[in-house]
């Protein structure tokens, strides 16, 4: 062959490779769109549009998929490794909301870095998740979602080898730790202002039987 025909084929190549990483970013798009809308409707607690999310992400997950492997560079891609990350994030979140339990990993198909890497990011919506509990007066709740909070934290520390491994998670992990410290203070500071409104609501009642009685 000559040169000319071997730049040829790389032209060829190259240009294959740039459609299938244009087709790899929308699909990509799309599903980063979808896990939004999975996890602001498992906050509102509408779990049937979560479930539908959560499907359509699978539908668009296993074209992804398919795109990848025929070209494993993309694999790299920043826009598709976070749509990855993002669906490991979308199902973790659900599941700890819907039934209170960590997903298995094996039940997803993203990789195990992106799965730790989407563990650590529900430590954000978690801490929504506890202010809204707390606007809506459910502190029982809010202490349990501290705790898992404060469990993927705890996890994540003991198994430190994970952050030398994984690239970006001792950064989220030290996110993470200033979000708990946050969330900790406000709901402190809730639940004893809950107690003193009770103390006062109990002396008021307290009071009007005494004077009842006089």
């Amino acid at each position: 062959m000559s040169l000319n025909e071997f730049l040829r084929e790389i032209e060829e190549k190259v240009r294959e490779l740039d459609e299938a990483r244009n087709e790899a970013e929308s699909l990509s798009r799309k599903i980063i769109r979808e896990t939004k809308k999975s996890i602001i409707s498992t906050h509102q607690e509408s779990f049937e549009s979560s479930e539908a999310s959560l499907r359509e992400i699978n539908r668009l997950l296993k074209s992804l998929r398919e795109v990848v492997q025929k070209h494993p560079e993309l694999i790299s891609n920043n826009l598709v490794n976070t749509a990855f990350q993002e669906t490991a994030e979308a199902y973790i979140y659900y599941n700890l909301v819907r039934w209170g339990r960590f997903v298995d990993p094996k039940s997803m198909d993203v990789s195990p870095s992106q799965y730790v890497l989407g563990l650590a990011d529900c430590v954000g919506e978690l801490r929504r998740r506890v202010l809204d509990l707390i606007r809506a007066g459910r502190l029982k709740e809010a202490e349990e979602s501290l705790k898992t909070m404060e469990e993927i934290l705890y996890e994540l520390n003991l198994n430190s080898d994970l952050q030398v491994l994984i690239p970006g998670l001792r950064r989220k992990c030290d996110v993470a730790r200033a979000i708990i410290e946050s969330t900790r203070g406000d709901l402190a500071l809730e639940v004893r202002r809950k107690s003193l409104e009770d103390g006062i609501k109990r002396l008021a009642e307290l009071l009007e039987r005494r004077l009842d009685d006089m």
